[in-house]
């Protein structure tokens, strides 16, 4: 308690000198305790659990006693399921993703275990039913796989024409190509500096500098996603679509924008299906009474009541997406609890503002993007700096996804061509 003590003094002190890297520093030691004694591990897990017992309140139960008993079963199940990335490697790409995946399963089988269909959005207009039913172990599965491989079947009515086709395919191979060769370019700057560089002593700029540079690379990373976005439509004779990775996400002219439409939109729309939704409460058919020589238009259906609101379920959402990169930068880095949590609640509070104070309309397009990418920038060092702080081992475990024709060209003739532009 003395220690604990001598940290909270410690931690004013700072605050009052508007010493941040000092208070940095000193919760980078607190939460690296926390990991060293698993007691990182054990709060992690409660504040799953509490997030789970507050989403059944406001999601409203159908019984409590029914919806405890549920509760436990789900409990007791995926409490296994979160310690399976114990004793994966640190700093490395693949602890990463298996850890976003076994937060995926989990997060999504609790929420179609605990919750109705009902309360869940869907493009048919059902009313809600009296009692919850969990869903089958079928539409479970379908509803995961759909989750994890966003591939959807194109109705014979809504099959594009095969010149937009084609003109699809052109955009995607011609960006993966491009990508290709930024993400060599990126890769190899990045780690020659984290080779000749303490990943301890970066300051600021250099920190925002290269965690810039590394979003980009994230960016360019999905150039395999880009080209089966653009061929399978060709290859299923449009019978097939794959939700596209990413949508241009420098062109967003919002911080909603650029989480819920255009980021990695794999991840946006299964946060949308399992949370916000369900807090925002059932779509409902509303009760609609043809003219004479009319023809009803398709809208989306009202909802149907009992939901929070649309800045509450977006925060809610936003607060979970923390959590989640909380999980993985717990076995990715062992550290950056904190600062990551920070990162994703600051961008919730200003999606909230945004829709609040109506800043998109007032803003217009232009001047929403550079606002919208500026707080993007200044924010990156709070989480994209782990991989930047991680040094040269988080380079050296990535794979070598790209092409080695691509590479030999990025390396031997575009970066030989781009040093003697810039007179490097």
């Amino acid at each position: 308690m003395e220690s604990l003590a001598v940290d909270f003094e410690t931690a004013l002190a700072s605050v009052r000198a508007c010493d941040f890297v000092a208070l940095h520093a000193l919760l980078e030691s607190y939460t690296s305790q926390l990991h060293s004694s698993g007691m990182m591990q054990r709060l992690l897990l409660v504040v799953i659990v509490v997030a789970y017992v507050v989403l059944g309140v406001l999601l409203r139960g159908p019984g409590l006693v029914r919806w405890l008993l549920r509760f436990v079963v789900v409990a007791l199940f995926v409490w296994p399921l979160l310690l399976l990335p114990i004793g994966l490697r640190l700093h490395s790409p693949s602890t990463m993703m298996s850890s976003v995946i076994v937060f995926m399963t989990v997060l999504h089988l609790s929420f179609l275990a605990l919750w109705a269909p009902s309360r869940l959005s869907s493009s048919a207009c059902r009313a809600p039913r009296r009692h919850s039913i969990p869903m089958g172990l079928w539409h479970w599965l379908c509803e995961f796989a759909t989750a994890m491989f966003p591939v959807s079947w194109v109705n014979e009515n809504s099959r594009p024409p095969w010149s937009a086709v084609f003109v699809t395919l052109f955009e995607s191979l011609a960006i993966a190509a491009i990508k290709m060769v930024l993400y060599v370019l990126l890769f190899d700057i990045q780690l020659e500096h984290a080779s000749t560089t303490d990943a301890s002593t970066l300051d600021w700029p250099t920190l925002f500098k290269y965690s810039t540079m590394h979003s980009l690379m994230v960016l360019c990373g999905v150039w395999n996603v880009d080209i089966i976005h653009g061929l399978l439509p060709v290859l299923s004779l449009r019978r097939l679509s794959l939700l596209s990775f990413n949508q241009y996400p420098l062109l967003s002219s919002s911080v909603s924008e650029f989480w819920g439409r255009r980021y990695n939109r794999l991840i946006s729309r299964w946060l949308h299906r399992v949370l916000f939704d369900p807090l925002r409460g059932p779509r409902v058919a509303p009760a609609l009474a043809k003219q004479p020589n009319q023809q009803s238009q398709p809208q989306q259906p009202p909802r149907g009541g009992g939901g929070v609101s649309t800045s509450l379920a977006a925060l809610a959402t936003f607060a979970m997406s923390g959590v989640l990169h909380m999980y993985v930068v717990h076995f990715a880095f062992g550290t950056g609890y904190l600062r990551t949590l920070l990162f994703f609640l600051l961008h919730g509070l200003a999606g909230f503002l945004e829709n609040a104070l109506k800043l998109r309309q007032r803003l217009g397009p232009v001047f929403g993007a550079v606002l919208t990418i500026t707080f993007v920038l200044a924010s990156l060092p709070l989480y994209v700096g782990l991989f930047v702080e991680a040094g040269r081992e988080w380079f050296l475990n990535t794979p070598d996804s790209i092409p080695p024709v691509a590479s030999q060209f990025a390396r031997e003739t575009v970066r030989p061509f781009l040093n003697e532009l810039l007179g490097a």
